[in-house]
């Protein structure tokens, strides 16, 4: 006796069902790389905008040096003892004070002002000389992808700041 087979097939519903459960999981994960590629992004911007942040301390410590190497007043070129200016600096340009709202621009590697593609990076140095002149207190804060410095920097801000205190260096 010969039987037959009835092959059974799957039901509408539950084609659906898990149709669902399949975009679901496609959503979710979409979403999760979409966040993570988010997430990312904007830490490689913080570490930049560190790395900027820091550099433009430097940069007037360099100035700093450089002054005392050529036999100049360590803080040559600075605001004036007792008095706060935001000033600017790159490596390819000298400290100017007041500073240039402009954005970094980005060109073979570089971020200055001068030449090539421009950047959401901003950079403000504000040097405040102290009135016997013998102390310069540095901050030099970065933000991106904003016009405007907040009143406080933090990463929600997209804004990051370093601070130093420079001092004369002694006449011998």
């Amino acid at each position: 006796m010969c039987s037959a087979h009835t092959h059974k097939g799957f039901s509408i519903g539950e084609v659906l069902i898990s149709s669902f459960v399949i975009m679901m999981g496609v959503v979710a994960t979409s979403n999760l790389l979409a966040t993570s590629i988010g997430d990312t992004t904007d830490g490689r911007n913080l570490v930049i905008a560190s790395q900027l942040a820091q550099e433009g301390a430097e940069l007037v410590r360099n100035v700093r040096d450089n002054n005392v190497v050529n036999d100049s007043p360590s803080f040559n070129g600075f605001p004036s003892a007792g008095s706060t200016q935001e000033c600017s600096i790159d490596y390819a340009s000298a400290l100017s004070c007041p500073s240039s709202t402009t954005p970094l621009r980005y060109d073979n590697g570089f971020y200055e002002h001068g030449s090539g593609e421009d950047t959401f990076f901003r950079r403000r140095i504000r040097i405040s000389v102290s009135g016997s002149g013998e102390e310069a207190d540095v901050e030099s804060t970065v933000v991106w992808r904003r016009m405007d410095f907040p009143s406080s920097c933090t990463f929600g801000e997209r804004c990051v700041s370093t601070q130093s205190t420079l001092t004369t260096w002694l006449e011998p």
